[in-house]
């Protein structure tokens, strides 16, 4: 399929192995927790509101929406990492943008956060793309990389040196992908979590 072509470099087609957390009844990637403080939901509600805005640099440009009085937050932000592919036609690193919503709900002794609606932005060889994440999720199969394959040898000669290069590009993609999502998702987890943890409270 043509769709491969450009696609295929940067999006992971992914194997059984390091599943990404989905969740059932949206069939989202999703990265969630209920998590117990010692707190009430006033205290927690502003330590988010501080923790969004030193995260981000402006609290203001990433909450889409907060209600105070009934405990909640919805929040849209942006996390990068570096893809280094080693497929010979790609030879710099592409700068990868991550784009996801967080959702807070807060209440007296506890909180619980949702990272979700991912998707990807990058741009090669001046074109951009971008990709849901819910397709990190999809399982490679034989099919996929016979079709990649096909399309390869329909465009340009590829003999059995292209083809393993073609497999070994595939593999490496996914789990270069799919390590930075989990890797940047939960560090910005264990940063909100050590923040609501903290007593901001100003007594000077």
């Amino acid at each position: 399929m043509k769709k491969y072509l450009f696609t295929i470099l940067l999006l992971p087609l992914i194997s059984k192995s390091q599943v990404l957390p989905l969740d059932e009844k949206t069939g989202k990637i999703s990265y969630s927790e209920i998590v117990q403080q010692t707190a009430t939901k006033d205290e927690l509600y502003s330590r988010a509101k501080i923790w969004l805005a030193r995260t981000f640099n402006s609290a203001q440009d990433v909450v889409q929406s907060e209600d105070k009085e009934g405990g909640h937050i919805v929040a849209k932000g942006i996390t990068t990492y570096t893809f280094i592919s080693k497929y010979k036609k790609i030879a710099t690193p592409v700068d990868i943008q991550m784009h996801f919503t967080l959702f807070l709900d807060f209440k007296d002794g506890r909180y619980r956060y949702n990272f979700t609606d991912m998707h990807t932005e990058s741009r090669l060889q001046g074109r951009e793309i971008k990709a849901a994440a819910e397709d990190l999720a999809k399982e490679v199969t034989q099919e996929m990389i016979d079709e990649q394959i096909a399309y390869l040898k329909s465009v340009t000669l590829i003999g059995k040196k292209g083809i393993e290069e073609t497999i070994v590009m595939m593999k490496d993609a996914q789990i270069q992908h799919r390590e930075n999502i989990d890797k940047n998702i939960k560090n910005l987890s264990e940063s909100l979590k050590a923040a609501l943890a903290e007593n901001t409270a100003d007594d000077w």
